[in-house]
């Protein structure tokens, strides 16, 4: 019984394995590719010689050349020098923007136990984590470092507060 199905599986296979390489082999698109360059040896060959149409520029040159409105710009350039006042900048308070922000002793990993006045029974927060707009940079045993990036000074400015033994 197993050698009847062996010889079943095995010559199923053979005729599956020749028919993929007859599928290989053989091209269906060779008729199609030779009706197309039958197709592109009878298209007669395009004119490379460009005719002459008889005009004559120059009236046309010399009716465009009789206009200088034609050439004048049509917005006018700027002023030659615009005086600019120079606005001084001023710095950001951080001591405003993290009023009332206190950092516990209390940390897990790289978190530190926080309180603000928009989270009152405080959290967790993560080195880079935002409390107030500002982002927490480092801290230590003593204190938490802040960071804020001043977009129109382009410098980054840092801000530390203490750290409290109980904040709740």
């Amino acid at each position: 019984m197993d050698r009847i199905f062996y010889i079943a599986s095995s010559t199923f296979l053979f005729a599956l394995a020749a028919l993929l390489g007859w599928r290989f082999l053989a091209d269906p698109l060779a008729p199609k590719r030779q009706w197309l360059a039958d197709q592109i040896a009878n298209v007669p060959p395009a004119g490379s010689v460009e005719e002459d149409q008889g005009w004559d520029f120059t009236p046309w040159q010399g009716a465009i050349d009789a206009k200088p409105a034609l050439w004048k710009e049509l917005v006018p350039p700027p002023p030659e020098k615009v005086e600019v006042k120079k606005v001084e900048l001023k710095q950001p308070d951080l001591a405003k923007m993290l009023q009332g922000v206190r950092a516990s002793t209390r940390q897990v990993g790289n978190s530190v136990f926080m309180a603000w006045p928009g989270n009152v029974k405080g959290s967790y927060v993560k080195q880079g984590g935002l409390v107030g707009g500002c982002t927490v940079k480092e801290f230590d045993k003593k204190t938490v470092t802040f960071s804020y990036f001043w977009k129109e000074g382009k410098k980054e400015i840092l801000y530390k507060i203490p750290r409290e033994r109980r904040i709740n």
